[in-house]
Formats: C-alpha cells, structure tokens, sequence
C-alpha cells in the first residue's frame, strides 16, 4: 500500500509529474513535484551543500580523519571504516552553524566507480541523508576513460593522446566497452541505494558538469576536440543506456553548463527535453565582486527563462567564490548570492541554490562557514532569511510520500 500525503502548496503550483523517466520510481516523481513547485515559486528557494557530512573544516573530532589545523580548528572527513561500522554522520559543518542540515546534499561518483569503499561510503551517507528526508544530487567526476588521467585535463599527466574522447566511448568507439563498464556499476549501485525503510532513494544526477570550459575531458579544448553534437551524443546515450537499458527509474537528470552570455549560449550543448529534469547554472565569483553581481543576476535570468519556458526545474548548481574568499568578504552569501537572486528579475525562481563542499585536510577550500569562522554571523543572516529553506522547513513545507 502506497499513501502520497500532498501539502496543499504543492497542489495549488500547477505543476505536472512528468519526469523524462516515464517510468521513474514514486518516490522519484515526487522528488520532481518538489523540486519543480519550488521552481514556480518565488519566495522560497533550498540551500544546498556538497558533500556536507563527508567532509567539513571545523569541529573535527575522533573517529573521524583529521586535517591539519587551520586557524585553530581542524578538518576532517568521514572514513570509510566509520561507514563500515555504521557510525553516525554526526558532523555537518552547516548544521554546527545553523542547527540544521542544508536541504540539498551533494556526493560525487568519483572518478572511479568501481570503488568499492567509496561506492560503500557515499551509499552509507546517502542513506542517512535520505532518513532525514534530505534531496540528494549526485555529480561525476569521472577519470579520463581513453588515458585512466585525471577528469581535468592539467591534471591528466599520462601523456596519452585524448583527442575526441566523447567520440570513442559511444557506440562504435574504440572504448565503448569500458563505458558500459562505467555505466553498468552506477546501474548496480543506484539501484541499491536505499533508505532505513528499505525505500528506493531518488537522486539528482548531474553528469558532465561545465560542459562549457575547457577544464575537463568532456568539454571543449583544444586537447579534446569535442563538440556540442559530440556532448549531446553523450547526455543522450548516458539517460538510454541507465534508463532504457540498465532500468535505473531513480534518477533525474540535470543539465549544467558553466557561465553563459545568452540563452543561445546556454542551450548550445542542451541533449533536447527528453532527456533532461533540470536546467543548472555554474557560477564562481574570481574575487568579491568579480565578475560583477549584475553579471551573476544576467547569468541566473536566462537560467530561469529558459527552464520555465522548457517547463524544466531551474537549479544554481554551484555557486562560491574562489581563494577562500569567504576568508574576507564574510557577507558573501547575502550580498553576492541572496541580495542579488531577491533584487533580479525573475531570479528566485530556483528550486535550490548548492555551495561547494569545505575541503580540509591537507590545505582548506573554504565555500561555506564552518563553526567559529568569521563568516558565521553574517550566514546566520542567509539562513534566518524567509526565503531560503534548509533541513526543517523543508521536511515541513513539501509534499511527503509515505510507503507501507
């Protein structure tokens, strides 16, 4: 017996349950009911944050690996002998600010997904993300198939020749087979993913992110020489092969370019509406105030233009600025990210906006407050904001399904 309780703001959005899964899992449709009703508001938008309980910059503590110290605190990331032994995911670095889980959680397939303890890791966290009714979204950042190298290209130092990539891992590529591989051991991962019920969890999932730089393998450089047609092939076959295929129903698929001039731009490697849930936007300020706010507000307009016209979820994908910049402009939530989506036009129809996860172990990367940084005060303000949702509000105000 399957009960759908719906919340009434879900039922006056006009929305459709039409993911382009037709045949996408219950609790996978409702994740798209969600995400698109916050789509088609305006005064509410999800925070999100990457890899919020496997790693964090402050309050690390044992059994946990520990980073160096920084500024008197110390980093630390979930081990996988922590998964192994089922430990509770105690630390989250918003929630030590906040009180509160983000309402979206990020995790990355790695670069290699036939790792069994990370396969082992991400599914333990992913599952206690789900029984706190968290939305999860899954990036990949997925080793150069053709030299085994690093996703981004200065980091690819085997010397292999990785021109046309995309090309040699479709149907009649030379590597096709070894993408299979890749696509069939997400397939048997994805369908495993379950919450402490015993329920299928629904995912996000973002492959070949940034498509628009020249940093990774799948996008366009002169190493690669990849093209849009090349990409589109690409998304295509990915969506076929785990839906049609594989019959992976758990999944949504998000499309995300890195910054964009116009909706020309942004639609310039789109793999067409059949294939994607939700339309993404890429964007890191260099510096404070660089590029300009009104640049980002530009930028996330034809974001949200477009998805509505498409009828797609609109999504800030990532968002931060660089060089730990947090470090000093601490207002850089409220008055690069919250002021600028509230002051734009058409702007906060968002159904989430995702930070970058704080890295720091052996160096910081800095993308969110931890607690004690001198940034905490300023984020208290984003998230005391009426308009941003985080864990409680978020578990209280959209549609719940309940399975027995």
């Amino acid at each position: 017996m399957r009960l759908f309780t719906i919340t009434l703001c879900l039922l006056l959005a006009n929305v459709t349950t039409n993911p382009v899964d037709t045949n996408a899992s219950p609790e996978t449709v409702q994740l798209y009911n969600t995400l698109l009703s916050y789509t088609q508001k305006s005064n509410k938008t999800l925070f999100g944050h990457h890899d919020a309980t496997l790693f964090g910059a402050g309050g690390g503590r044992s059994p946990y690996i520990l980073g160096e110290p920084h500024n008197g605190f110390r980093g630390w990331l979930f081990s996988v002998q922590q998964a192994q032994n089922e430990n509770p995911d105690e630390l989250c670095d918003i929630k030590d600010v906040t009180g509160e889980y983000p309402a979206v959680i990020g995790f990355d397939l790695g670069g290699n997904v036939d790792d069994a303890d990370e396969r082992l890791r991400n599914a333990w966290l992913i599952k206690k993300a789900a029984d706190r009714k968290l939305i999860i979204t899954l990036s990949w950042h997925q080793n150069n198939p053709i030299s085994g190298g690093r996703p981004w290209i200065d980091q690819d130092h085997t010397g292999v020749n990785i021109t046309h990539p995309i090309r040699r891992i479709l149907p009649n590529g030379d590597y096709n087979h070894l993408y299979r591989q890749r696509l069939d051991s997400i397939a048997d991962w994805m369908k495993q993913l379950r919450d402490s019920s015993g329920h299928l969890v629904p995912a996000i999932f973002r492959p070949y992110h940034e498509m628009t730089g020249g940093w990774f393998w799948w996008g366009t450089n002169q190493k690669t020489d990849n093209t849009p047609d090349d990409f589109k092939e690409l998304y295509q076959y990915t969506v076929r092969y785990l839906r049609d295929t594989k019959g992976v129903h758990n999944l949504l698929y998000a499309y995300s370019p890195d910054k964009v001039k116009s909706a020309s731009d942004f639609l310039q490697f789109y793999p067409g509406d059949e294939y994607v849930d939700l339309m993404g936007l890429d964007f890191y300020y260099i510096a404070a105030f660089n590029p300009s706010v009104q640049t980002f507000q530009q930028m996330v307009q034809i974001l949200t233009d477009t998805a509505h016209a498409h009828g797609k979820i609109a999504a800030i994908t990532e968002v931060g600025i660089f060089n730990n910049g947090l470090d000093t402009h601490h207002n850089f939530w409220n008055d690069h990210v919250l002021d600028a989506l509230k002051s734009g036009q058409g702007t906060t129809r968002l159904a989430y906006v995702l930070g970058w996860g704080n890295i720091c172990l052996h160096k910081c990367e800095i993308w969110v407050p931890y607690k004690g940084h001198p940034a905490e005060s300023a984020f208290l303000v984003f998230f005391n904001d009426a308009m941003t949702v985080f864990e409680k509000s978020l578990a209280s105000s959209v549609a719940q399904i309940v399975v027995g």
